[in-house]
């Protein structure tokens, strides 16, 4: 059984989220409603959650501070943030505090009730159902449950959404905020996501996507090399050739050159 706890200092916002969600899809047994931090509190000391849904900003004490001071206790507990602010700073503090998901309002149904269902797929069993017979010596503990698979295929889904955004737009506007935004995701979650899913950082990923494209156009097409900067996202030609000697060992003129 898992619990959710939704947090927002506007009363209408928490009614709407806890009427109108459709949280049995998202394997929720239980919801729960708060309009501050404080009485955010006494509920989680006084029932059984096992999500933490809160807005980032409320009077008194913030998001954040809750999700410390919750986690202190909990420190099990999931917490996803809900905001309209997408300043850089709240980001960070969310993941250092290891918040599962950063969600910008106004938040979407779907997009909530995914992330909520990916966290209960990855909560343990029932304390009921795990009570078996106790053992007769003491055991280590157990290690914590592989990531389901449920959330590793949000995150391949995800990485397959950026690359084809990138593809695409190759030409125009591949920065970070455009590529979040396409993703409905804030851009340093998306960053971290990227980075623990892959390996490697987002900004490899579109600099090889460039080059590998002006590659293909130096050598099947018949466009000059300032055409060919411009067409994979390069205002200056000059930087264009830097990056491209700087990844292939040679111009694009002597790369042209030499394989044509």
């Amino acid at each position: 059984m898992v619990a959710v706890l939704i947090v927002d200092d506007h009363k209408h916002l928490v009614e709407s989220l806890l009427s109108c969600v459709p949280w049995e899809e998202a394997g929720v047994t239980g919801v729960h409603g708060a309009y501050s931090g404080g009485e955010a509190l006494e509920t989680l000391r006084s029932k059984n959650i096992g999500i933490l849904v809160t807005d980032i900003r409320m009077p008194g004490m913030s998001g954040l501070e809750l999700i410390e001071r919750a986690r202190a206790d909990r420190p099990e507990l999931h917490c996803i943030l809900l905001t309209g602010h997408a300043e850089f700073e709240y980001a960070r503090r969310a993941i250092e505090l290891q918040t599962f998901r950063y969600l910008m309002k106004p938040v979407r149904t779907n997009e909530l009730v995914e992330t909520v269902r990916l966290l209960t797929a990855s909560s343990r069993a029932p304390a009921a159902e795990a009570a078996a017979a106790e053992p007769a010596a003491p055991e280590p503990p157990a290690e914590l449950p592989a990531e389901p698979a449920e959330a590793k295929d949000y995150r391949r889904k995800t990485v397959e959404a950026v690359h084809e955004f990138v593809r695409e737009r190759l030409g125009a506007d591949v920065t970070l905020t455009a590529i979040a935004e396409r993703v409905h995701l804030h851009p340093v979650y998306l960053s971290k996501l990227y980075k623990e899913t892959t390996g490697t950082k987002l900004s490899d990923y579109i600099l090889n996507a460039r080059i590998d494209k002006a590659k293909e156009l130096l050598l099947r097409s018949p466009m000059k090399i300032y055409e060919i900067s411009e067409a994979v996202g390069y205002r200056s030609t000059q930087h264009f050739i830097t990056e491209f000697k700087k990844i292939v060992g040679m111009t694009p003129k002597a790369y042209q050159s030499l394989h044509r």
